[in-house]
This record gives C-alpha cells, structure tokens and sequence, in this order.
C-alpha cells in the first residue's frame, strides 16, 4: 500500500523538533530555575496552559517525549479546547505508538474544527493503522472532496479498498482522479499494482506501460514489470527489464543482484557473475561478494573457483559454519574427500547444517567402503538430534549395506516410532524385513502401506512381485502390478514385475515382451538381464540366455538389490549352462 501522508503530520513533528535541536546545539536548553516552578493559582487558565505547552516543546528539544507528553497533556487539561493543542498531543502520541490516545485526540480536534484538512489527514492515517476501514474512507473522501486534486488521497482510498478486496472500487477511485490527470504516472502505475494484486498480470502489465510512456524512468513500474515477466517465467524479458533500470539507477545493488540470480536460472551464469563482480564497485560488502561469486561458480559446476570464492570468504568469518558447508560439499564435488571432511567437521552441533554435514561425511565414507566410520558420523549426530527420523533412516541404510539386518531393523523402527505416518520409512522395513529373510512380514508391512495409501506405486509393485516371485496369488500380483503401472508407466523395474508374472503363468512370449521392453528403459539393471535370460531358457535359447546371465553378472549384482541366495543361484545357472547341464531346478 503506497500512504504518501502517512505519518505525514508526525514526521514534520519529528522535523520541526529536529531542527529546533540542531539550532540550539550546545546551548543550554532547559529552563532557568526561576521557570520551573509549578504555575500558581494566581495565573489564568490560559497562561498556564501555555506555560505547559512551551514546558513540552523545552521537552521535546532535549529528546524527553515522555516529559513532553506529561506536559503537553496538562496543557490540554487547561485550554481543553484548544483544536492546536490536542492535534499536537494527538501527534505525540503517534510517535510514540500509542495510537488509542492519538485517535482519541484527534477526533477530539475534529469536533473542535471539523473541516481542518490537516487533522482530517491525521484522522484518515489513524483509522487505518487501526483497522478502522469505514471512518478511514469517509475521512479520505471528506479530503477529497475539499480539493479533488489531492493524489495522495485518491491513492491512499485506493490502498485500502484493495487491502479490503476490494479492487472495483479501487479501480474506480483511481479513475476519478485520472479524468482530472490523465498524465499522471503514479496513477497508472497504482492501477497496475491493483489489477497485480487481483492477479489480472495482462492488464496491470498495460498499465505498467502507460506510466512509463508517461515517466520512462518510473522505477517502481520497470520493477512491476520485471516482476509479471519473472513471474509467469518470461525471464529473458525480466533480465532485460531490469537491466534497463540499472542504466538508470546503477548503484542499486537489490536489483543487481535479482537480476544475477535471473541470470542463474537461465544459464546466463557468466552475466551473473559479472553482474555479481558490478555489485562490488556501488559499494556491496565484499564477503557478500564472494559468497554470490562462489554460488555462481557452484552453479556452474566450476567448482576450483567456487571453492576459491568460498575460501576467501572465510577468512573474513573463520568459525562461519554455513561457509565450512559450503565448502564441504564443494570439495565433496571435486573428490577432494579429506578437505570436504576437514570443512564438515568443523561444523559446530548446534549448527543449523550439522545433520546435513552429517549425513555428507557418512556418505563420504560409505563411498570408502569406511562403514564403521560413517555409521559413527550418523550416530554421533543422532546424540544431538535424537528426533531425526531421517538420520535413523539412514543408519539403517548403512547398516543394510553390511548386511547387518537386526540393526538396520531397529534403526529404521525408530524412525516409523518418530514419524509413524511416514510410509517411505515403512516400505523400506518391509524391504529390509524381506532381505532379512521375513517375507511373510514384508508382506504385512507392503499391506499396511497400500491400506493407508492406495495409490502407493511402489508398495503395489512390490507386493505384486514378492507374489510372482513365491509363485503365489498370481492372479492378484497381476492386478497389483497393472495398477501401479497405471501410476507409473514408464517405470523398468515395475515392467518388469509384469514381465515375471506372465513368466510365473508360463506365458513366455508375452513375459518375453515385457522384460524386453523393461530393458530398453533399465538396460543396466543385472535383475532385468537376468529374468530375460531365465525366459529364453524357457523358450529353448540357451545360448542367448548363457549370454543375459553373463551380461547380469558383469553388472555386479552385488552392488544392486540382489540377495545372497539370488547371486549364488545366478552363479551357478552361468556355471551349469557352461557345462551344457540343466538349470531347471534354479528356475
């Protein structure tokens, strides 16, 4: 909302009361001893009101508003009414924010005069601090009736009428006002902002237009525009917006750096970085600087110069924890693992980053084959942020990867226990209680996720297979798997599950088909390689299925979602085809 007059009438209080100290700089400005003294009963009401009144302004010239308040209210006590007065103390009080008493005052100044402009002005503002939508209308249309060609009035009442919803009658204030001036920028651009906020983008963009036709230079309507392009995503136009209004306002670092971070998100990344680097010469603080420059390069996966950017940054705040982050994951990207462990570790527990700096190292060293060093780093953040469902998550998961499966059964319960209406933590139970060798509590678990959420693909599929892979309920695994594929149809692994039903049905030809087609969207997946491979045994091939079953285990099933059983029974079919011997008790 744009109140040009708002605090209008405090603000020139505020002035005066400044200027009047300024003027009297170093001169002693309390009263003489001789003036202190209460005011007798021998003085009239006037003259001691006035004595009070001049008290407040001596008051108000040494900064003490409490004192002045005091003072100016016994002025008012004495000269009640007195229209100057109360206004007076109605401003005081506003600048205080004591709004109660200052509204009070000034109404009781506009019984006393009511067609002064100035404390109608004073009114109207009141009301709408307040919330009083009504009398703050009536007060602004009282000021523009007296002079039809105050603006600010016209723009105000619009304010509110579009705070309220408003917009009609927004609009229609603006265009009173309009057929008196139908040059005036701010009204165009006021009418741009309405229909913005009504979120009609087509007509305030037009009226954004029409005021600059009138002023070129408007800021606050270029602003407006490159807002609407930015906002239904036309950023190449929002760039050009606002770099056309750092020709015209070129210290202004806000914009600058808007208009960098547009250029992020086209891949413009090198005007971003210029643009970043610009903003040093208008003064920007040079540790902002290099953080800018550092995300840029981030960006731009030129992760040397981001860790160059990062580290200069860091020598102006050494113990920055969001710094050694950033430079943690930078060095992360480059494989630089002992300088991305030195920056993780550096970050204090009670760091809003600790846990992701966590969860980093973990990785770090999970990618070491370094588990007991990464279940470490998870367990020690786990003692300050024992709530964090995720980190159990992720201890589980490590401790799945060494096989440890009543570890990783207890960490992942904990998480259900923390969020038990998280299903990811729920099917990944069921999961790891299936590779624990506990189907038939898989099989529990997969039920219980796809009651609460039938439309759980994953969990469909997987109790969809689990079925074909028991040769159970195939019929219903059928039903299971096409659902999920109604969900996800362009998923391999789940393609694959339809493609091992029909293999379980001993329809070879159209299990053939799917796991084919699985594999043109997965054809790395060891599992796909080698159902197609068991199919083409089926079907007589066994040279081409000898081939699949090589193919499956160059790809390191081991390394892939594969059981200990599943990869000795891979083994042996590749083994037995070798020998031209029968696999049909793999099978």
């Amino acid at each position: 909302m744009i109140r040009k007059q708002t605090f209008s009438l405090f603000i020139l209080l505020g002035m005066m009361i400044l200027s009047l100290s300024c003027a009297t700089t170093g001169v002693d400005t309390s009263l003489p001893e001789s003036m202190s003294v209460e005011p007798t009963t021998l003085l009239s009401t006037e003259a001691i009101s006035n004595y009070y009144f001049t008290s407040a302004r001596v008051s108000l010239w040494n900064g003490d508003f409490t004192r002045a308040m005091e003072e100016m209210e016994m002025a008012v006590r004495f000269s009640p009414d007195n229209h100057d007065l109360r206004l007076e103390l109605a401003m005081l009080y506003g600048n205080v924010g004591n709004m109660t008493l200052a509204l009070e005052q000034a109404e009781a100044a506009l019984a006393l005069k009511p067609d002064d402009a100035e404390t109608i002005g004073l009114l109207a503002e009141l009301y709408t601090i307040m919330g009083d939508t009504e009398n703050a209308v009536i007060q602004y249309e009282k000021i523009i009736a007296a002079d039809p060609n105050d603006q600010a009035s016209y723009i105000n009442l619009a304010a509110l009428y579009t705070e309220l919803k408003a917009y009609d009658k927004a609009v229609n204030v603006l265009n009173r006002y309009h057929v008196r001036n139908p040059k005036s920028a701010d009204i165009y651009y006021q009418l741009g902002k309405v229909e913005l906020t009504r979120s009609d983008t087509e007509t305030a963009e037009r009226y954004f237009l029409r005021a600059l036709a009138v002023d070129p230079d408007y800021e606050s309507a270029i602003i407006g525009l490159g807002l609407i392009y930015e906002e239904s995503g036309e950023l190449e136009k929002a760039a050009e917006t606002f770099k056309k209004l750092l020709k015209i306002y070129p210290e202004n670092n806000l914009l600058r750096d808007r208009l960098a971070r547009i250029y992020i998100q086209i891949d413009r990344l090198e005007d971003a970085i210029r643009e970043f680097e610009t903003m040093g010469i208008y003064g920007a603080d040079e540790g902002e600087m290099h953080l800018h420059l550092g995300l840029a390069y981030f960006e731009m996966e030129r992760y040397e110069a981001a860790a160059e950017e990062f580290e200069r940054l860091l020598e102006f705040n050494p113990e920055a924890d969001q710094i050694h982050y950033y430079l943690g994951v930078t060095y992360e990207q480059i494989e630089e693992y002992e300088q991305a462990l030195e920056h993780f570790g550096a970050i204090n527990p009670i760091s809003d980053v600790f846990v992701d700096s966590a969860v980093h190292i973990a990785y770090i060293y999970q990618e070491r084959a370094d588990y007991d060093s990464a279940i470490a780093a998870i367990s020690d953040a786990l003692k300050t942020n024992p709530e964090d469902a995720s980190l159990h998550h992720i201890l589980a998961s490590l401790y799945e990867d060494i096989k440890d499966y009543p570890a990783a059964i207890d960490a992942i319960e904990r998480a259900i226990f923390i969020e038990p209406d998280n299903t990811s933590h729920l099917f990944y139970y069921g999961a790891i209680l299936d590779m624990s060798g506990d189907t038939d509590s898989a099989v529990r678990v997969m039920k219980q996720i796809i009651d609460a959420e039938p439309d759980n693909a994953d969990a469909l599929n997987y109790l969809g297979y689990t079925y074909a892979d028991l040769g159970e309920n195939l019929d219903e695994a059928e039903d299971l798997i096409m659902r999920a594929l109604e969900l996800m149809p362009d998923e391999g692994y789940i393609i694959d599950s339809l493609g091992w039903v029909y293999y379980k049905k001993e329809m070879y030809p159209e299990a053939k088909m799917e796991i084919e087609r699985a594999l043109e969207i997965s054809p790395e997946d060891p599992m796909l390689n080698e159902h197609l491979g068991d199919i083409q045994y089926r079907l007589g091939n066994q040279a081409e299925a000898l081939d699949l079953y090589h193919r499956a285990w160059e790809l390191k099933p081991e390394e892939h979602y594969y059981k200990d059983y599943q990869i000795e029974s891979l083994k042996r079919k590749i083994e037995l085809l070798e020998k031209n011997q029968t696999i049909d008790d793999l099978l």
